[in-house]
């Protein structure tokens, strides 16, 4: 009975401190601060390939419609 009060009596302490601790504890906003970077990061990739895209897409119609009446201009 003892050794059951003194392990309940251990498990609260570490949960008080676990608690004590959690403001201290910055991985937890690291980690969100990351996941907003690499979305951002993500979001510009994908509208820099979009346009990109329309322009490259423009130059090989224009160039393949050029090479097909045989004139560049």
């Amino acid at each position: 009975m003892k050794s059951l009060i003194y392990r309940a009596h251990t498990e609260l302490f570490l949960l008080r401190e676990k608690i004590r601790d959690l403001p201290r504890n910055k991985s937890g906003a690291a980690m969100i601060e990351y996941s907003i970077l690499i979305g951002l990061i993500t979001a510009a990739v994908i509208a820099t390939i979009v346009l990109v895209g329309t322009k490259v897409t423009n130059a090989w119609t224009t160039l393949n419609s050029n090479m097909a009446t045989g004139g560049m201009t």
